[in-house]
């Protein structure tokens, strides 16, 4: 499914002079005074930044609206990580030719398909810093499905495509082994089930691999954790 459609790409000057990407016929900058966001777009999300150093932001444009937000965090000093999400690549080009913003600062990711996105070990890590989440209003609206598919993602449960972002090729092999002997496939991580690695495992004579033990002491632990979860959150 296509989430991204741009049937018009322009870029034009606003009223002083400044560079504005227009898709669609949607401006996504002031036609007037774009410069203007990089204050209006910092006030908006000024308690933030107080409290997070790691922001994901929603839609790159000509990076205006980040101006502000990272003169603010190199006068306080403070270390920050600032990763945008922007699914259109000529956006990017662009942004990058005029050097309206410093992008050495920021992480640029760009995936027509968000299960790409998310198979990425890059953005994973970045992730991984719990990141504020925010969204550059009229970039948000332009890709709004592709943005509300990005929030709303569900990884794949399927163990083929828990094998696609496996790194290890031994770790692969053991699970396509697996794969290979079951006519079905079970989602990998379901809660209320067995994964069947485990169930296939636990049916075997006698463990004949060290990735049986592993295999088994991380469903545990992981079992574990779930019910010291649900209990911390009163379920």
């Amino acid at each position: 499914m296509n989430l991204i459609k741009i049937k018009k790409y322009e870029v034009k000057e606003s009223k002083n002079g400044h560079k504005i990407p227009i898709i669609n016929d949607v401006h996504i900058h002031s036609a007037y005074m774009p410069e203007r966001e990089e204050i209006s777009f910092f006030e908006k999300h000024k308690k933030i930044l107080k409290e997070k150093s790691a922001l994901l932001i929603l839609g790159l444009g000509y990076g205006y609206h980040l101006k502000k937000i990272i003169k603010y965090f190199e006068h306080e000093k403070r270390p920050f990580h600032i990763a945008v999400i922007e699914p259109n690549n000529q956006i990017i080009k662009d942004c990058f030719k005029l050097k309206e913003i410093d992008l050495k600062n920021i992480k640029v990711y760009c995936s027509p398909s968000i299960d790409d996105l998310f198979q990425s070990e890059d953005f994973i890590q970045f992730l991984l810093k719990k990141p504020a989440v925010i969204p550059h209003a009229p970039s948000f609206n332009l890709y709004k499905r592709y943005f509300t598919k990005f929030l709303t993602y569900k990884s794949p449960q399927d163990l083929n495509n828990t094998i696609k972002t496996l790194h290890d090729e031994e770790t692969k092999d053991y699970f396509t082994f697996h794969l290979k002997n079951q006519k079905e496939e079970v989602p990998f991580d379901k809660i209320s089930s067995i994964p069947f690695c485990v169930q296939h495992v636990k049916k075997s004579a006698s463990f004949s691999k060290d990735f049986d033990f592993a295999l088994i002491a991380f469903w545990e632990i992981c079992q574990s954790e779930n019910k010291s979860t649900s209990m911390k959150l009163g379920f």
